[in-house]
C-alpha cells in the first residue's frame, strides 16, 4: 500500500471514529433535550390544571355560585374528568391527564397499581413535590408517568370533611371519600405521556445534525486529499524518480520546479548527487586499500563481537533480575491492599469502595482499611515520587500501622507519632530522602475523627453538598524529623445517614489533560456532588475514575491515584 493511500486511510478512519462520536453526543443531546420537553410540556399541563381547580374553586367558594346537578360540571374535581375525556378527541399522541385517589368518588378515577405506590410515597415523604418515572402500560407500551400530589386544604373540607356539612347536591351523589382532615393526601394529577413523543424528537434532531455533521466531515477529507496529492505525493514522486536515476548511475541529474520544504529537500538532492558524482571517483582509489584492511579487521571485530555479546548477555540477566523485583514488589502490593471481605462487615451501615492505580510498575500511593473493635480505621498517604524505593516505604507505612491496630493501639496521634519514628529510621538507612503524606480517620458510630497531613478531606452531606476540610494545621511530613508530636492535632466531624467521606491522593486532582490543564478539587466535588444521591459509594467511585480518565485522554497518569469513598448507608430512600 502506498504511503498516499496509508495516509488517506488512517484520517479517513480518524475522520469516521470521529464522527461517530459527535454523533453519539449529538443523539445522547437530542435524547436529553426531548426528555426535558417531555417534563416542561408536563408542567405546563398541570399549572394550566390546578390554574383551572383554584378559579373554579373560588367561583363556588367565593362568588357564591350555588352548586346543583346543573352546575356541578363546572367543579374543578368533577369537570376535570371532563376535560381529560374530551382532550383526548384532540390529541392523538396519547398524552393523558387525570385526577385519581384510592378513595375515588369516580370509579375510572380509582388508582392503578404504580399511581398507589406513589401515593404511598407521598404519605411517607410529604416534602417531595413530584415523580418523573416510565413505566410500561397494559399493552406493553412505554410511558412516562408525570404525579403531583393533591393535599386536603381547608377548603376542600367543605365537599370532603363530614357529609351532613356538604353541600346537598354532593352529600346526595356520593358516599365515598368523607372525612378527611387538613394535609391529608387526596390523590394525584397523574398525567401520562406516550414515550414514542420523545423517540421521535430524538431522531427528528438528531437525523437533521447527521446530514450535516457528515456533509461537513466528507469535505473536509475531500480538501485532505486534494491537498495531499499536491504537496505531498507530486514531489515524493519526481524524489523517487530522481533517486532511482541515481541509483543507476546518472549522477547529473537534478531536481527542480518545487516549493516549500521539498524545495530545500530538492537542493539538498541536486547537491547529495554532485558530492557523490565527486566521491565517485575517490571511492575507486579508495576500494584497493580498503580490500586490504577489511582481512585485518575482520579478525579484530570478531574479537569485539564476542565482547559484546558476552556484555549483552550479562545486561538481559540483569534486566530480567530487576524486572522480577519489581514484579514481586507490585505483586506484594497487591496482595497486601484490603480485600472487601476485610472491612464489609465490619460496619454494617458504611459502604466503602476504593480504587488504585499506580504510575509505574510499582506505586508509593498507600491506603488501606482496618476494621477494629471500636469501627475502622482508614489510613491513605502518598509517598515522594514513584518507583521500587517508594513502593517499598509503602510497604513499611502500611506494616507498621496495621500492626498498631491489631495491637489496639487506635489514637491516631500516637500511631502517627511511631510510625515517623520508625520509617525516618528506615529512611536513613536506605540512604534516601524519601518521605511521605499520611492521613489517619477513624469512624466510629456516627462521627469521624481524622489526624495527619494530607489532601483535604471532603466531607459529603446528605443532599451532596461537599465541606472541605483543609489537614494543613493536622499534622506533619512524616519522615523528615525525629519529633513531630507537637504538630499532631484531631478533628471530629458528626455524620449522618447518606452523609459520608471521600478521601484522595493528588494523582486524581494534579492528573493533565492534552491541553496541559489540571483536573483540579473543584471539578472533582462536582462529580461527587452530581452522583451523590442515591447511588452507593461503588458507583459514586465510577464515575469518578470515568471522569478522570475521560478528562485525561490518552494522557499517560503522571502520578499514583488513589480513591476512598466512604458512605453511611441512606435507609430513607424508598428506590
Amino acid at each position: 500500500m502506498s504511503l498516499q493511500n496509508k495516509l488517506l486511510l488512517m484520517i479517513g478512519l480518524a475522520l469516521f471514529l470521529t464522527f461517530a462520536g459527535v454523533s453519539i453526543v449529538s443523539y445522547q443531546t437530542a435524547h436529553d433535550t426531548a426528555i426535558n420537553n417531555l417534563w416542561s410540556q408536563a408542567e405546563k399541563v398541570r399549572n394550566l390544571l390546578m390554574s383551572y381547580r383554584r378559579t373554579g374553586q373560588k367561583a363556588f367558594l367565593e362568588q357564591g355560585i350555588p352548586l346543583t346537578e346543573k352546575t356541578l360540571h363546572l367543579l374543578p374535581a368533577f369537570g376535570l374528568g371532563l376535560i381529560s375525556k374530551d382532550y383526548k378527541t384532540w390529541d392523538h399522541t396519547g398524552f393523558s391527564f387525570e385526577n385519581v385517589s384510592d378513595r375515588p368518588r369516580n370509579k375510572k378515577n380509582q388508582a392503578d397499581t404504580l399511581e398507589l405506590e406513589i401515593m404511598e410515597f407521598f404519605r411517607e415523604n410529604p416534602k417531595e413535590k413530584v415523580i418523573f418515572k416510565p413505566f410500561d402500560n397494559d399493552k406493553g407500551e412505554p410511558y412516562y408517568l408525570y404525579a403531583r400530589p393533591i393535599w386536603i386544604e381547608k377548603h376542600c373540607l367543605k365537599c370532603h370533611d363530614d357529609p351532613k356539612d356538604a353541600p346537598k347536591t354532593i352529600r346526595d351523589r356520593y358516599d365515598t371519600a368523607w372525612f378527611y382532615k387538613e394535609g391529608e393526601l387526596r390523590g394525584l394529577l397523574s398525567i401520562k405521556v406516550p414515550a414514542n413523543t420523545v423517540t421521535e424528537q430524538t431522531w427528528q434532531v438528531f437525523k437533521k445534525h447527521a446530514i450535516i455533521q457528515l456533509a461537513g466531515f466528507i469535505l473536509i477529507f475531500i480538501i485532505i486529499v486534494w491537498m495531499i496529492r499536491r504537496h505531498i505525493s507530486t514531489p515524493l514522486n519526481e524524489l523517487t524518480v530522481g533517486m532511482s536515476d541515481i541509483s543507476q548511475g546518472n549522477y547529473d541529474r537534478q531536481i527542480i520546479g518545487m516549493s516549500g520544504e521539498f524545495a530545500v529537500l530538492g537542493n539538498t538532492f541536486n547537491g547529495m548527487a554532485e558530492k557523490l558524482r565527486q566521491h565517485q571517483t575517490a571511492l575507486h582509489a579508495l576500494n584497493t586499500e580498503l580490500e586490504q584492511r577489511v582481512e585485518m579487521r575482520t579478525e579484530e571485530l570478531a574479537h569485539a563481537n564476542h565482547q559484546i555479546n558476552t556484555l549483552n548477555a550479562q545486561l538481559q540477566d540483569e534486566n530480567h533480575r530487576m524486572g522480577a523485583e519489581l514484579a514481586i514488589t507490585r505483586h506484594l502490593q497487591d496482595m497486601l491492599l484490603p480485600k472487601k471481605a476485610e472491612y464489609k462487615s465490619a460496619d454494617s451501615n458504611m459502604d466503602i469502595t476504593s480504587f488504585i492505580a499506580p504510575a509505574t510498575e510499582v506505586g508509593g500511593d498507600y491506603y488501606d482499611i482496618l476494621p477494629h473493635e471500636n469501627g475502622v480505621t482508614i489510613g491513605v498517604g502518598d509517598v515522594t515520587g514513584h518507583g521500587l524505593e517508594s513502593g517499598m516505604i509503602m510497604l513499611m507505612v502500611q506494616m507498621a500501622i496495621r500492626t498498631l491496630i491489631r495491637h489496639k493501639i487506635t489514637d491516631l496521634r500516637t500511631i502517627l507519632n511511631v510510625v515517623n519514628i520508625a520509617l525516618l529510621e528506615n529512611i536513613q538507612r536506605m540512604g534516601t530522602d524519601k518521605n511521605l503524606s499520611l492521613l489517619l480517620l477513624d469512624f466510629q458510630d456516627n462521627t469521624v475523627n481524622f489526624a495527619g497531613q494530607h489532601e483535604e478531606v471532603l466531607i459529603v452531606r446528605e443532599n451532596g453538598e461537599i465541606e472541605r476540610e483543609d489537614t494543613i494545621d493536622l499534622g506533619f511530613t512524616i519522615g523528615l524529623e525525629t519529633n513531630i508530636s507537637q504538630y499532631m492535632h484531631e478533628r471530629v466531624v458528626d455524620l449522618k445517614q447518606g452523609e459520608g467521606v471521600v478521601i484522595y491522593t493528588d494523582g486524581i486532582t494534579e492528573a493533565f489533560n492534552p491541553e496541559k490543564e489540571q483536573y483540579g478539587l473543584d471539578r472533582l466535588c462536582d462529580v461527587i456532588t452530581k452522583h451523590w444521591q442515591g447511588h452507593s459509594s461503588e458507583m459514586i467511585q465510577t464515575k469518578i475514575i470515568e471522569d478522570v480518565y475521560n478528562y485525561i485522554g490518552d494522557v499517560p497518569i503522571a502520578d499514583d491515584i488513589t480513591l476512598l469513598v466512604i458512605k453511611y448507608h441512606d435507609m430513607k430512600k424508598p428506590y
